[in-house]
């Protein structure tokens, strides 16, 4: 059903609004969904999930009025100084809400809470933490995502439905490899010949060694996963009954100690809205 959602839709839904009370959040995703209302009088919110950045900057092209907000994430909008001139849409202080989540005190207590012993962890991981891992992994997974995103897809690569279990504790080099194998079966519009590979290799090799502030440049949906089959591969080898069972399943775990921290009141992203809602005299949402 979400999937049907438009511009036009969600456009309608808050033109037809009677309350002048009211406010409406226009989100990305399921997990902004569930958070960002926490933070807010939710007796005076309406929340629109439109599953993409690109169909809530063309609700605000539609919509004329102040008592919206588009919420979304960064990506990579950060690294190119890129700037949305509608102050009815914020964007995340890092790549996105994942991102904020996991840099987060919340994340701190993952391994203490579910793996006794660090040695459990040293058998699996070497002398990495479960997040220094999967930051090293994501990094290489979002310089490929950046080279592609620069290259408007030249390359091809794909990303969607990664087997994240195999890129647990394994080179760089095959970690790039495993994604344009993944990106073969996936992208039939792409010929992955050898020259197609070298000239991938070639271009990572070279945009690896840009200084991008790495919250700008990881994908919180990569570090999850990667997190979820890294502590896993841990549990099962402790012979532990725990185990997580998807993404949404860990991210719900991190996100409960997030919102009781109330962490997000510290970033600018908050202090943003805050403003927007004193400045259009709507305290009233301000918990």
């Amino acid at each position: 059903m979400r999937n049907n959602i438009t511009a036009d839709r969600i456009a309608n839904a808050i033109r037809m609004n009677t309350n002048p009370r009211m406010v409406h959040l226009v989100v990305e995703g399921n997990l902004d969904f569930q958070i960002y209302p926490k933070f807010f009088g939710e007796k005076y919110l309406v929340v629109h999930c439109a599953n993409r950045d690109g169909t809530i900057l063309e609700v605000f092209e539609k919509i004329y009025v102040n008592n919206a907000l588009g919420l979304i994430d960064a990506d990579f909008r950060r690294i190119y100084n890129e700037i949305i001139p509608d102050d009815r849409i914020i964007m995340t202080d890092y790549h996105d809400l994942e991102i904020m989540i996991l840099e987060s005190n919340a994340t701190k207590n993952l391994e203490e809470t579910f793996i006794d012993k660090k040695e459990k962890i040293k058998n699996v991981l070497g002398t990495e933490t479960l997040l220094e891992h999967a930051n090293k992994q994501g990094k290489v997974l979002g310089f490929l995502r950046y080279m592609n995103f620069s290259s408007e897809d030249q390359f091809g690569l794909r990303f969607t439905d990664l087997n994240y279990s195999k890129m647990i504790k394994v080179e760089d080099k095959k970690l790039i490899n495993l994604v344009i194998e993944f990106s073969k079966r996936n992208n039939t519009s792409v010929t992955f010949n050898q020259k197609t590979i070298d000239k991938i290799s070639e271009n990572f090799q070279k945009i690896s060694t840009e200084e991008i502030e790495e919250i700008q440049l990881l994908n919180g949906h990569d570090l999850v996963n990667l997190l979820l089959h890294s502590i896993n591969k841990v549990l099962q080898k402790s012979n532990s009954k725990i185990k997580f069972y998807d993404e949404k399943h860990l991210i719900k775990t991190i996100c409960l100690p997030y919102v009781a921290s109330q962490e997000f009141r510290n970033t600018l992203m908050f202090k943003k809205m805050e403003q927007y809602f004193k400045k259009n005299k709507m305290e009233y949402l301000i918990k």
